[in-house]
């Protein structure tokens, strides 16, 4: 987390750590957004939500540049690879 408990609400603090939680790789999806009820205590609880990447992915390319002339990439991902189940 970019920011503190207790410390001043700053949205700039919440869009970075929704970068960094994002930049992990694990999840498809990173929300990290304030709980605006404006409680009596003036503490904002922050919602981080989350949802699981796929556990393989792949992506494939091709292209033509000028220089190298054709170009292909293939960039696949498994997630958990090392996951111990835990009963």
């Amino acid at each position: 987390m970019a920011f503190e408990p207790g410390e001043t609400y700053n949205s700039d603090l919440l869009r970075k750590t929704q970068k960094r939680v994002y930049a992990l790789g694990m999840f498809s999806v990173v929300t990290v957004r304030p709980i605006l009820d404006f409680p009596a205590d003036s503490v904002i609880d922050i919602e981080v939500l989350v949802r699981e990447a796929p556990k393989l992915s792949a992506r494939l390319g091709v292209g033509y540049g000028t220089e190298e002339k054709f170009r292909t990439f293939l960039d696949a991902n498994f997630l958990g690879f090392w996951e111990i189940p835990i009963d």
